[in-house]
């Protein structure tokens, strides 16, 4: 009896470590997702200030132009096509010289001066006199041309046109002032003063 009663309680020890066993729970645990770092790159190019005549402030890219604003000369902001736009008498604010520089595909002189010519009611210029028209000029180490247009007699009302371009790098500056004869003759010194201010910046 003594050892049928050992041999039992041996068999009901095994069967219970047989059901321990089966009781363990396995699992493998989830591999750490490589961490992803992004680096994306930045871009490093910085508009052109539109309205400043000196360099920006720190951090910015500086004004690739400056002047020196003729007296009498109120500076505008710029906007749209615009960099810059004056107005140039305070008792005519709608009278104002306006600056916007534009690709090497804006046209050549002669098709300009031609544009220009129209807006007046001039017959264009032929190409053999177009630098009588358009006179050469350097302004700011920059070559181009200055025109100054007055529309036909008769014409009414009276108009003229102060324009100027110059040709820098692989832009083409625009300057031009358009209104009435006498109140856009009178601004000729300061225009011509505002262009022998110019300093291109490279």
């Amino acid at each position: 009896m003594t050892k049928l009663w050992a041999h039992t309680l041996l068999i009901a020890a095994m069967l219970a470590g047989c059901q321990r066993e089966d009781e363990i729970v396995t699992y493998s645990a989830p591999k750490q997702r490589d961490k992803v770092v992004s680096s994306p790159l930045q871009a490093a190019t910085v508009p052109v200030n539109p309205t400043a005549s000196q360099p920006a402030s720190d951090g910015a890219q500086p004004s690739p132009l400056k002047w020196t604003t003729p007296q009498g000369w109120t500076q505008l902001p710029g906007g749209g096509m615009r960099y810059a736009s004056f107005q140039v008498d305070a008792a005519q604010p709608d009278l104002q010289l306006t600056i916007i520089p534009l690709g090497a595909e804006s046209g050549s002189v002669e098709a300009n001066v031609h544009r220009w010519e129209n807006q007046l009611g001039l017959p264009p210029t032929p190409s053999e006199k177009m630098q009588q028209t358009a006179v050469p000029i350097v302004a700011g180490g920059a070559k181009g041309i200055r025109m100054d247009l007055a529309a036909p007699p008769g014409k009414e009302p009276p108009r003229r046109m102060l324009a100027a371009m110059l040709f820098h790098g692989d832009r083409v500056w625009y300057f031009k002032l358009i209104g009435p004869d006498a109140a856009v003759a009178a601004q000729r010194q300061r225009f011509d003063e505002l262009l022998h201010s110019l300093e291109f910046v490279d």
